[in-house]
């Protein structure tokens, strides 16, 4: 294993997985049924999946690097504008 593996957080990847699978299997899939998506108890779940989901993914990425400097920070942005 590498170090980066022995340090990550097993809870935050199954949190993540957990949100990646209700937004994609069961939240993208209602719109094609139609039968719940627009209940509110269903709308305030995917706000806050989407929010977990995006405050973990922030989270991890912030601890991969450091950003000690601006120079460090446009590498790193521009390293993912071209990534996507």
């Amino acid at each position: 294993m590498t170090n980066s593996l022995n340090n990550r957080l097993i809870g935050f990847d199954i949190a993540k997985v957990l949100a990646i699978f209700y937004i994609v299997g069961v939240y993208h899939n209602l719109g094609y049924i139609g039968s719940y998506d627009n209940h509110p108890c269903v709308i305030s779940l995917v706000y806050t999946t989407l929010g977990v989901f995006t405050f973990l993914s922030a989270f991890i990425l912030s601890s991969k690097y450091l950003f000690s400097d601006v120079k460090k920070t446009l590498l790193f942005y521009k390293k993912r504008v071209l990534r996507v």
